[in-house]
């Protein structure tokens, strides 16, 4: 592995805890939970297959913010995309409340593309 780490995101009152291993300098594997605000947390669930893994990742209130580095789903590279996070998380190892392994071929939550580069244009 090229690196490995941990943090918490904040925004809005959603809080995520993050579990992130990147195997090479451009892949991710992302383990996320939710936190709740009495301190209670759900457990760890997957975004592994659900979304790719060269795209880098943000949050906004309860949306997954995806900026792609690589076509996908219909999706040209460079596209910033949002969906609702717990559409995209799945639980490895299959406890109760989580989602079967995603459908590479289907994307398993809507994803609202909010920035589409034109010709020439990136988003920094």
């Amino acid at each position: 592995d090229v690196s490995v780490n941990g943090y918490c995101s904040r925004h809005l009152g959603h809080v995520w805890e993050w579990r992130v291993r990147s195997p090479t300098f451009y892949t991710t594997v992302r383990m996320v939970r939710v936190r709740h605000p009495d301190g209670t947390a759900e457990p760890w669930q997957s975004l592994e297959g659900a979304i790719p893994a060269d795209c880098s990742v943000r949050q906004f209130e309860d949306q997954l913010l995806i900026r792609l580095r690589s076509d996908w789903q219909g999706h040209r590279t460079g596209t910033l995309l949002a969906a609702p996070l717990k559409d995209l998380l799945w639980d490895p190892s299959g406890g109760p409340g989580g989602n079967a392994p995603p459908d590479e071929s289907a994307p398993r939550a809507k994803l609202v593309p909010l920035f589409v580069p034109p010709g020439r244009t990136a988003l920094r």
